[in-house]
């Protein structure tokens, strides 16, 4: 035992006591681990190490856990999640996004396949059936006990989706490569096209912007306003637009806070719970135009949008207002680019104006300043600036005053280079 360890008794194989707390010291690959219990006597302690030997891989840092084993590729996945989720890295909303993602990846190599038996080849076989497999609209619930055969495939995976599905195999991958679960870094072997950036920098410019607004503000459903409103002048977030709340309204100060709701207050509301993307609140100054809007209809409550819907089933959202959205964008004659297109061309717009700082932007959108610039520094208009900063400054064509006095002897002016 190190001599760091000298104030630790052992009362039971690999169980310590130092004080009145106990440890599980155990030696995984070479180093010693040490693993503080909740345990209060010698029996609990013996206890609990029993159960996290069943559950090594759902517990950080488990002493039990031998990278050396060849788990399988569910158990890995778990201790995934909970690393990142542990760590800040991600929250319950994000394994939730990702859900479907890593689930039909463990329906075509196997649940219980061991991680290290996994290779480029199998990545790459996946890869390739995501391209051929096709987009499926999501079947409709049966009504009157007739039964709604499932739709037919409407299009192919776009080619986004199938990088979004390969980030997320490629970042389980190389975290299993860091914490040595595997001993090679097999993403390196699998052939990815690289796709575009073009259509995820797609946004609509001031006149599409402000006709498509013109018109919602025209439709005899107020909610479908609002959330062109909340997308379009907020850059609000489709999650946050589904759980924006009238308390979020400073109709005085005209700033809309976004904010979240945790679990328990959102219990003794009987509301869902609810948290921002990063899990950070912020302030986003109201434009007239939703000032104005709020002017004339009250905000509902307890929330903006479908106040009377709750969360149900898996749906993501408490409320899919995809449809009413996509067939009103429709009605204008613009194709369905998601609801990310309306924060988007938010950001785009005021990056490209040149009145508002990067920084402004970043703060109204939640995000941090290497993304803000990342995807909006290059709307900057920064011509003028840069011709300006060319010139000659005045000081520099004014003549020159003589000299009161003589050069000194020896002294040779340097001529201007």
């Amino acid at each position: 035992m190190h001599t760091e360890d000298w104030r630790y008794v052992k009362v039971a194989p690999n169980i310590f006591i130092r004080g009145n707390i106990y440890y599980l010291i155990k030696q995984v690959n070479k180093k010693r681990q040490r693993f503080q219990l909740a345990a209060k006597t010698v029996g609990q302690a013996v206890d609990e190490a029993a159960q996290l030997k069943v559950r090594a891989h759902k517990t950080v840092n488990n002493p039990f856990f031998d990278a050396r084993v060849d788990h399988p590729l569910g158990a890995v996945l778990e201790r995934f999640f909970i690393h990142k989720i542990s760590r800040g890295e991600w929250r319950e909303s994000t394994k939730r996004g990702y859900a479907q993602i890593y689930n039909n990846f463990k329906k075509f190599i196997g649940l219980d396949r061991p991680v290290t038996l996994i290779r480029a080849a199998d990545l790459q076989r996946w890869y390739d059936q995501e391209g051929r497999r096709a987009k499926v609209a999501p079947r409709r619930k049966a009504r009157r006990g007739k039964n709604i055969p499932p739709p037919p495939a409407v299009a192919p995976l776009a080619s986004e989706s199938r990088a979004t599905y390969w980030n997320a195999i490629r970042t389980f991958f190389n975290w299993a490569y860091q914490q040595k679960i595997i001993a090679e870094k097999i993403t390196a072997g699998v052939v990815v096209p690289r796709v575009s950036a073009t259509a995820r920098q797609e946004f609509y410019d001031f006149t599409a912007r402000d006709r498509i607004v013109s018109a919602a503000l025209k439709q005899p459903r107020a909610e479908l306003a609002l959330v062109i409103l909340l997308g379009f002048h907020a850059g609000l977030r489709r999650a946050e637009i589904d759980h924006a709340r009238p308390e979020w309204l400073d109709l005085t100060r005209r700033v809309i806070h976004v904010r979240n709701l945790p679990p328990a207050e959102a219990a003794r509301l009987n509301l869902d719970a609810f948290a921002t993307k990063n899990g950070r609140e912020r302030s986003v100054p109201m434009s007239s135009a939703i000032h104005k809007f709020f002017s004339a209809h009250a905000p509902q409550a307890p929330y903006l949008i479908a106040p009377d819907k709750r969360h149900r089933g898996k749906n993501r959202y408490r409320y899919d207002m995809r449809r009413p959205v996509e067939e009103f964008l429709a009605a204008q004659g613009g194709a369905w680019r998601g609801f990310h297109v309306m924060r988007r061309t938010f950001a785009s717009l005021l990056a490209s104006t040149g009145q508002v700082t990067l920084y402004e932007i970043a703060k109204w959108l939640g995000d941090t300043i290497t993304v803000t610039e990342k995807n909006y520094a290059h709307l900057l208009p920064l011509s003028h600036r840069i011709d300006a900063g060319l010139q000659t400054p005045a000081i520099f064509d004014a003549p020159t005053p003589a000299a009161p006095h003589p050069a000194p002897a020896g002294d040779t002016p340097v001529a201007a280079q």
